[in-house]
């Protein structure tokens, strides 16, 4: 980023940007500068790109939610102005200026949520842009960004040469910030590959960088990092005292995400002393910060860090949940450190429940992803590509004082001797450059070979992948067919059938909700189901549901909603062999089942964790089922029959907990109850098949952009 961007919650109206923390002085005379550029109607908007850019560069409390907008606004006003045919040299540098700093800005927000080739692709369109107007101190910050992208992927090779051109040009700014922040990443790749002690070195000469422009942040993340050094040899004191200072400073500039850091490393100090349930107070401090920041990268790590100590503790079944979130994190970033460390946590926790094969696996990708990281040629090549930087680096110096003295023997009238060092150095310079081009030769042959390689055996495993992939899908989709013959039709076929509707929406092929209805002896039975899971594993069970249901009712005696939920409950703890032992299988149902006699209108209704909604003129009553599932349960009673004089033009509505657990609307919260109350109270008068086009509708706008979170079954009947 243009230094580095954190930004607080904000509110951006017509008169300015609204916020509250903490700021000195001088950041609060700017904040006021720019909140007043942004209410005045007569800014010029190279003004307005620069005020927008600034707050973002100002108020960095880690809320990265709230950095895209700011973003996007100084994006949206450069682009707009660049268009124009009729701009000023001035006000086009201005403009690509800010466009550049600002696609860095949302690159950077890309990578913190682990969109990784999005973060690279917003980079590079910043590099390009600086490189362009030559701006160099852009330049220097793109490729350290970069740098650091390759780094968390492992493809060191990649990651020091970007580090090393943005060192060399922040040296020649004299940029002490910039030359802090590229010792510090390139310390974190030697510690990567646990060489210590020139990890230290480095680290000591970003902390000497940035206490000469007394750059905090900088000064407590270099704190952070020097105590996991201690850490890692041993010496807990030292690395407490160092990790303490770091945490002193962080909390007094508000860094939130650096703040959950240092509480994880401190729980790391705990647990080394076997202070468990201290270390565990610590972890779990950080994952709540990280998770509300989303930092994916770093919850990925504590994850892990939590799951080890809970195997520590005993409690394996917590360890597996924390280590299979870690897991999955890790993957999705592609991130070969996290997979790593997730990789051989979840492979201890297979080996004690006795999965051996699933051990196995994780161990290998475990050292594979470790091996990318340690493997010795890397480590070699890495520490003679910074040697060979530092050469070059002292050889400029060098070059530069003799080309001094050149000039002094040139004014005293020594021309030969002049000549003659000329002609040293140039010869000095084409071994120099030679040598370079032979080794860059020899490595690029080396790394394309192994590129080669790779491509082989990924295109093997590519088309092994899509052929197995195949296989699923056909074999999903011929499960999706019988479940389809299974399920009633929606527009079920009966005179005596009262107006109704069935919105069903599967979050996958197959879906793991069900509903289901019979005719019997002038009464009908309608029944709405949420199995366990959802897409194949919720599937299977509503297969089993829907085959009891039918076989429980197919005696002539006429059985009550309860009576019903009863005898379902016991085959399905029959069937699926379920006594209540740790580590069995908990799987079962939640459902909600009427009984209308067709004749009286009588209603019979029983449920399991499902409700019962009814609405009589225009007041929406709620009736709360058994808190107990169709499964085995710790506690396990009969279940509630209850009954219901039903009139003319009532509503009844049974459902599953798919809609109202929806993410979505404008903050990407829950749907909820009360909400989906509220809209059956607004529509429950209209036509049923219209009914189910509003609520169709309503599920989509507010789902937007996200994934449909579960399966939604909904069936809503008038009297």
């Amino acid at each position: 980023m243009t230094k580095f961007v954190f930004v607080i919650l904000i509110l951006i109206s017509t008169n300015g940007i609204v916020f509250s923390q903490q700021y000195s002085d001088a950041e609060l005379k700017e904040i006021a500068g720019f909140n007043a550029d942004i209410a005045n109607p007569k800014s010029h908007d190279t003004t307005l790109a620069k005020a927008y850019l600034g707050l973002g560069e100002i108020l960095y409390v880690a809320n990265l939610d709230t950095l895209a907008p700011l973003c996007n606004k100084t994006i949206a006003i450069a682009k707009r102005n660049l268009a124009k045919k009729n701009l000023s040299y001035q006000e086009k540098k201005v403009f690509l200026s800010k466009l550049s700093d600002a696609l860095n800005n949302v690159g950077y927000i890309y990578k913190t949520k682990g969109d990784i080739d999005l973060a690279l692709k917003y980079y590079h369109e910043s590099l390009k842009i600086h490189e362009e107007i030559k701006d160099k101190s852009g330049i220097a910050t793109s490729l350290n960004n970069i740098g650091f992208v390759y780094r968390s992927q492992g493809n060191i090779y990649l990651a020091i040469e970007y580090y090393q051109r943005s060192l060399k040009i922040q040296e020649e700014l004299g940029d002490h910030e910039g030359i802090a922040s590229l010792y510090n990443n390139i310390g974190i790749i030697y510690y990567d590959q646990m060489d210590y002690d020139n990890a230290l070195k480095c680290y000591q000469k970003s902390l000497k960088h940035d206490k000469e422009t007394n750059y905090e942040r900088g000064i407590a993340n270099t704190y952070n990092n020097i105590g996991l050094i201690y850490y890692k040899k041993g010496a807990l004191n030292e690395a407490l005292k160092y990790y303490t200072w770091s945490l002193e400073i962080k909390q007094k500039i508000g860094d939130k995400i650096g703040i959950a850091l240092s509480y994880n490393h401190i729980g790391e100090l705990f647990e080394a002393q076997d202070s468990l349930y201290s270390a565990r107070e610590y972890y779990l401090k950080a994952l709540n910060i990280l998770e509300k920041q989303g930092d994916k990268r770093w919850i990925s790590f504590v994850l892990k860090d939590l799951s080890d100590l809970l195997l520590k503790i005993g409690e394996l079944k917590l360890a597996e949940e924390y280590a299979l979130k870690s897991y999955k994190i890790a993957k999705e970033l592609g991130f070969p450190s996290n997979i790593s460390n997730s990789a051989q946590t979840l492979s201890k926790i297979n080996k004690l429940k006795g999965n051996y094969k699933d051990a196995l696996e994780l161990f290998e990708l475990h050292s594979m992803m470790k091996d990318s990281i340690l493997n010795n040629d890397l480590i070699k090549n890495t520490k003679n590509q910074q040697l060979k930087y530092e050469f070059e680096k002292t050889q400029a110096i060098k070059d530069a004082e003799h080309k001094k003295d050149l000039e002094i023997v040139a004014e005293k009238g020594q021309k030969q001797k002049m000549i003659s060092y000329g002609i040293t150095i140039v010869l000095l310079i084409v071994v120099s450059m030679l040598g370079v081009i032979f080794n860059r030769l020899k490595i690029t042959k080396k790394q394309k070979l192994v590129i080669e390689e790779q491509k082989q055996v990924v295109e093997i495993a590519k088309t092994q992948l899509e052929e197995k992939n195949k296989e699923v899908m056909d074999s999903i989709n011929y499960a999706k067919r019988i479940q389809d013959a299974l399920l009633k039709s929606e527009e079920h076929e009966s005179k005596h059938l009262p107006p109704h509707f069935i919105l069903y929406k599967p979050k996958d092929i197959v879906s793991g909700d069900f509903y289901w209805a019979l005719e019997k002896d002038h009464h009908l039975y309608l029944a709405a189901a949420d199995c366990t899971g959802h897409g194949v594993p919720g599937a299977l069970l509503t297969m089993l549901g829907n085959s009891f249901l039918n076989e429980i009712n197919a005696i002539d005696i006429l059985l009550t909603p309860a009576e019903v939920l009863n005898l379902l409950r016991q085959k399905i703890i029959i069937e699926l062999n379920q006594k209540g032992n740790d580590g069995e299988s908990n799987d079962g149902m939640d459902i909600s089942l009427i009984r209308l006699n067709l004749l009286t209108n009588e209603l019979q209704w029983a449920g399991a964790n499902n409700p019962l909604y009814i609405i009589r003129e225009n007041q929406l009553e709620e009736y709360k089922p058994d808190k107990q599932p169709i499964g085995y349960n710790y506690k396990m009673t009969d279940f509630t029959n209850h009954t219901f004089n039903i009139q003319k033009g009532d509503y009844v509505c049974i459902f599953t907990d798919g809609f109202a657990d929806q993410f979505g609307g404008p903050k990407g919260k829950k749907y909820k109850y009360n909400t989906f109350k509220e809209k059956l109270l607004n529509i429950y008068q209209t036509p049923m098949n219209e009914q189910k086009q509003l609520l169709s509708k309503e599920f989509e706008m507010w789902k937007g952009n996200l994934q449909q979170v579960d399966d939604i079954c909904i069936i809503g009947l008038r009297i």
